[in-house]
């Protein structure tokens, strides 16, 4: 599932964009990045597992460290568009519990706020989770980079939405020209019902993971590749938008453990 980290920043960005109406914000420069630094505490399971990324059992507890950086007017007080930005982006972004008065602000710092190429972890799970390598943009359902990272993001969801499990990661893997994955795998951290393996059956009983029948389980090509154009900013996931199909919960179909 995807980080609060990775949630949070995205916030920042969506945030930022209706504010960039102030006198110092230059609108046709639109750049800015963000970095955000959480202090976490580790989730105590009640059984010991292999755990793919140890990230993936912790939860954060406060914010560390905020920064944005945004072009601006160069004759405009960095002071004062540090007070615009503490106040209209980062305190309306973040729950008052999670602040506190050690958390380090800064607020455009001097340094360049662009860069060069397609981020692939920021577009996903910013290094809490597994990723392919490949980038997402640029590529139609038949790309399994794409169309089954989606995938795996519903299976995931659907996973923890049931009550199966608090943490849920699915990977799977592929062939080049082979349309039913080489692999599937599930892992819950510890945090399962019911044994790994029991879920992963699951997974596999009602998800189809070839490429063909991803594209029409998600819709992923009605509409054309216009519907991707939301994907360029913000990333691929954790969106309330119906575009984004693999957010969407599935029901799955199962025998319940006998209690």
């Amino acid at each position: 599932m995807p980080a609060f980290s990775k949630i949070q920043k995205a916030r920042l960005r969506v945030r930022l964009v209706p504010r960039r109406t102030w006198l110092w914000s230059l609108e046709r420069s639109p750049q800015k990045q963000n970095q955000l630094t959480l202090s976490s505490r580790a989730l105590i399971l009640h059984r010991v597992c292999v755990v793919i990324s140890r990230s993936a059992i912790r939860v954060p507890v406060r914010v560390h460290t905020v920064l944005i950086s945004t072009h601006n007017d160069e004759t405009v007080a960095n002071d004062e568009i540090a007070d615009n930005l503490k106040e209209h982006v980062i305190k309306p972004v973040f729950p008052e519990k999670n602040l506190d008065k050690k958390t380090i602000l800064h607020p455009n710092p001097h340094g360049d706020a662009a860069f060069t190429g397609r981020q692939i972890i920021i577009d996903t799970y910013g290094g809490w989770g597994a990723h392919g390598g490949g980038a997402f943009s640029g590529k139609d359902p038949t790309k399994v980079d794409r169309s089954g990272a989606y995938i795996v993001r519903q299976a995931a969801r659907s996973i923890v939405a049931s009550g199966l499990a608090r943490r849920c990661i699915v990977l799977v893997s592929y062939a080049i020209g082979v349309p039913e994955p080489l692999s599937v795998l599930v892992n819950t951290c510890g945090t399962g019902k019911i044994p790994d393996k029991e879920i992963l059956s699951i997974v596999k009983d009602n998800f189809d993971f070839r490429p063909g029948m991803i594209a029409i389980t998600l819709y992923l090509k009605m509409g054309g590749n216009g519907r991707f154009l939301k994907t360029a900013a913000y990333g691929h996931f954790g969106r309330d938008d119906p575009h984004f199909t693999r957010e969407v919960v599935k029901p799955l179909k199962y025998q319940k453990p006998q209690v």
